[in-house]
């Protein structure tokens, strides 16, 4: 079977050479239906010529020295969410790249670069050009025409919406060496208004309190019932409403930033057993904590249902120090087994509390205002991964400083009660 899907290739990189020879032009060489184009692989080398194209918009872009991005048409030339759009990419190799060099097209948040789910579009390639002939295989004054014809996405969760183009190998992306990028090694093709306007961030008053709470997770002291209280988390891509079901509490005291949070679980699992594990890979709390509210520096703590921590502070997000120690404590109590596919659970809870000295802040004033996000991550048996938030970044990344939340800190009535002389959270509670 090898033997013969290598002659497969071979025929079909022959037909390649063969038009680039004869000089098939490429501005003319898109014919038929979308579904005609689709059929077959041995078309491929009809997007392949030695005649420069003419698009309708140029871009003039060249990636590490050796390829051009002309320009680029498409139909519709203003798409909305949800139209099919034929989208075509004319290239031109100056010298070879060798390689594993591949093309990738995302569909991203204009403003901030961000892609939204269900938006790689790397794959949608006429006739299986793009893996039959990537830029690795380009040969020195070829024009390729990379076609593209694939439906929008039905729900883009922001207003403004931007195609963005680039050549990759692994984990590394081709230069932009000269013309329009984007600083992220991309190439900005067209962008459109979706007619989408982002729902508000949304905003909770948090009460101060005296009592002596018990970091355990179990949330039986009486303020807890007082707390501010967030709705029932969201998909964090798109704000619709999430599962599974996932709200938190919020408290403060002098000394403290008290969060706990919910999670109604029906497979809670976590095999991570050290500080500092990536937690976020399993199931798994966050919170995103920005006192002064400017979007640049930000703590990140998480939380997963074995009783483990992680702790970060984020500077311009993804650059992060891991050598931070925010000094969290946290309790988890399970409503069922962990780690055991066997049966069904019920959920768990998190009481998580934060110095507040440790968040940069020497008290916390009254009416002092904070932003701030809370996500919950689950790896579920049967409804796949979920990626839920208490304000949604529209996005498939946690790290949207813009969409955090507004917290409003509470006065105190008398002195804080902090934590419970003697007590010392208890990261791996027993089940129950």
């Amino acid at each position: 079977m090898k033997v013969a899907r290598n002659n497969r290739e071979r025929v079909v990189l022959a037909s390649i050479v063969v038009a680039a020879v004869l000089g098939v032009g490429v501005g003319g060489c898109i014919q038929g239906s979308p579904d005609q184009e689709q059929r077959g692989a041995g078309s491929a080398s009809r997007h392949v010529g030695k005649r420069a194209p003419r698009p309708g918009h140029r871009i003039d872009a060249t990636l590490g020295d050796r390829v051009e991005l002309l320009g680029y048409d498409l139909e519709p030339d203003a798409p909305r969410p949800g139209q099919k759009v034929r989208l075509t990419w004319y290239w031109h190799c100056r010298r070879p790249l060798g390689g594993t060099w591949r093309i990738f097209t995302h569909l991203v948040n204009r403003s901030t670069g961000e892609m939204c789910l269900g938006c790689n579009l790397d794959d949608e390639s006429v006739d299986n050009l793009r893996a039959l002939y990537p830029p690795g295989r380009w040969q020195a004054g070829e024009y390729v025409s990379d076609v593209q014809y694939f439906t929008l996405p039905d729900t883009i969760p922001f207003g403004e919406a931007e195609i963005r183009i680039g050549v990759y190998q692994g984990s590394s992306r081709l230069e932009v060496t000269d013309g329009p990028s984007d600083g992220d090694r991309r190439v900005p093709g067209p962008h459109f208004t979706t007619g989408w306007t982002p729902p508000p961030v949304p905003e909770l008053a948090v009460p101060h309190t005296t009592a002596a709470l018990t970091i355990d997770g179990r949330l039986d002291e009486s303020d807890w019932s007082r707390s501010a209280q967030t709705a029932a988390f969201v998909n964090a891509t798109n704000g619709k409403l999430g599962r599974p079901v996932t709200r938190a509490r919020l408290l403060h005291d002098d000394e403290h930033f008290f969060i706990a949070f919910e999670c109604e679980d029906d497979n809670i699992h976590s095999t991570y057993t050290k500080r500092d594990d990536e937690l976020w890979r399993q199931d798994a709390v966050e919170v995103f904590i920005d006192p002064p509210g400017k979007g640049r520096d930000y703590f990140e703590f998480q939380v997963s249902p074995a009783g483990q921590l992680f702790d970060t502070l984020v500077h311009q997000h993804p650059r992060r120090d891991d050598s931070y120690d925010g000094a969290p404590r946290a309790g988890v109590q399970r409503q069922g087994s962990l780690n055991d596919d066997s049966d069904e659970d019920r959920g768990w809870t998190v009481e998580l509390a934060v110095p507040i000295a440790r968040l940069g802040e020497a008290s916390v004033a009254p009416g002092s205002v904070w932003r701030l996000n809370l996500f919950r991550l689950d790896d579920r048996l049967v409804a796949g991964r979920a990626f839920l938030a208490w304000s949604p970044p529209l996005s498939n990344t946690t790290h949207v400083p813009s969409r955090f939340g507004e917290v409003t800190f509470g006065a105190a009535a008398s002195p804080a009660g902090g934590l419970r002389a003697g007590s010392t959270p208890d990261a791996g509670t027993e089940d129950r």
